[in-house]
């Protein structure tokens, strides 16, 4: 491919390497230490999604409100009448009118660059797709152009919105600002439209859920460089979970209180030699694992042997079977030296997800062996039940954590 001198005269001065990937950090670092031009330039990210858009099950679109803005003057235009007009000219819209702006439109009037309509006014605007669809203008309830909140909708386009959809080749670009910004106010604006993106991801009939896989430099094969571990999320997992305890006298009634859902003594652990396991984690007394111990080929297969790592062998059952119901992850390194962990559901805020994320994180680093040489966490990548995964750079996960 053929480079203009402007294009060779950047790489040259930023150092750019096609062949090396970099943080994002790194990324707008070189970007704002190229040459300028005579106007300030626009900063666009780029995805390529693991999606098929002819499906209809699986665009991906949507819109997001930069926390820095976008760098741009938006003229927005909005279809409504009567207090929700009102409601538009007092939070800043440029135009604001019902059939007559609908008949401008249809003469060929575009000189706005985002048009808001109510529910009500789309009658009007539906027809107009042909001259707004190929623009990209044309409302949508999934961007937030088609709204009763129209006030709401236009201070947020007038402060800074990106929106985005997947195309034919199943890529996504968004503008996340100007080369004027400060590099903290880009890297704002591009982990806002990241958190976006993930949640515009196609949606499914059920609440998926957030899961982060990590590949770590641990030999699992070594005893002493075994992981395991478990944490309590603070925003919870989002799941029903079923306790069982295995537990006598006062400490059964300490269960009970807390809220385990099954409770029993030599009758539970009968039931589960059985074949019984209508429970997601069993909790054990010291004492009692004298009974639990030989349950270890029923129970071992699907992770539900109590263990004092991940706090299910312990005389405080009533703390555990109460983090236990809040919302606690367990995590254990496969043969591959892998981790994966829940940390929410997709209907979570998007800070109920990074404040669970962190905290696995931290979790994980408290449990590294003491035997492990080089780098800890190699790779880390997180996804929802039905989505592609989105690799988080380990550079900035541990510069973060230190």
């Amino acid at each position: 491919m053929r480079r203009s001198k402007l294009y060779k005269k950047q790489v040259e001065v930023a150092g750019f390497d096609a062949q090396k990937r970099y943080s994002v950090s790194e990324a707008i670092a070189l970007l704002k230490g190229m040459p300028g031009v005579k106007f300030d330039q626009t900063a666009e990210v780029a995805f390529k999604l693991g999606v098929d858009p002819r499906k209809s099950d699986q665009t991906v679109r949507g819109a997001v409100a930069l926390p820095r803005g976008t760098g741009k003057t938006v003229r927005v235009a909005v279809v409504a009448d009567g207090a929700l007009a009102q409601d538009a000219r007092d939070a800043g819209a440029d135009f604001v009118g019902y059939e007559d702006i609908v008949e401008k439109i249809k003469g060929g009037w575009q000189d706005f660059d985002m048009l808001i309509a109510t529910p009500d006014a789309m009658r009007l605007v539906r027809p107009l797709g042909r001259q707004l669809g190929p623009r990209g203008l044309m409302p949508n309830p999934k961007t937030g152009t088609v709204t009763d909140q129209v006030g709401t909708a236009v201070r947020e386009a007038k402060a800074g919105r990106a929106e985005f959809r997947a195309d034919r080749g199943a890529c996504v670009h968004v503008p996340f600002g100007k080369m004027s910004f400060e590099a903290d106010a880009l890297k704002e604006n591009f982990d806002v439209i990241v958190e976006a993106l993930l949640k515009g991801m196609p949606g499914v009939t059920f609440d998926q859920t957030a899961e982060v896989a990590f590949k770590l430099g641990v030999d699992p094969r070594k005893s002493d460089q075994t992981v395991r571990g478990a944490v309590a999320l603070p925003r919870g997992t989002g799941k029903t979970v079923r306790v069982a305890v295995v537990a006598d006298g006062p400490l059964a009634q300490d269960a009970r209180d807390a809220g385990a859902d099954f409770v029993g003594y030599e009758d539970i652990v009968e039931k589960i030699k059985g074949g019984w396991q209508d429970f997601d984690i069993l909790i054990a007394t010291p004492d009692a694992m004298r009974l639990v111990r030989p349950l270890g080929r029923q129970l071992g297969p699907r992770g539900l042997m109590p263990n004092p790592k991940t706090g299910t062998v312990t005389d405080q059952v009533g703390t555990a079977v109460r983090e236990a119901k809040a919302g606690r992850a367990e995590f254990r390194a496969d043969r591959g030296a892998c981790v994966h962990v829940p940390f929410g559901k997709m209907s979570f805020e998007a800070d109920a997800l990074k404040e669970n994320f962190d905290v696995i994180v931290d979790a994980l680093n408290k449990a590294k062996p003491t035997t492990a040489k080089g780098a800890y966490i190699l790779s880390c990548t997180i996804s929802a039940t039905m989505t592609p995964g989105v690799k988080i750079n380990v550079k900035e996960l541990v510069r973060s954590k230190e």
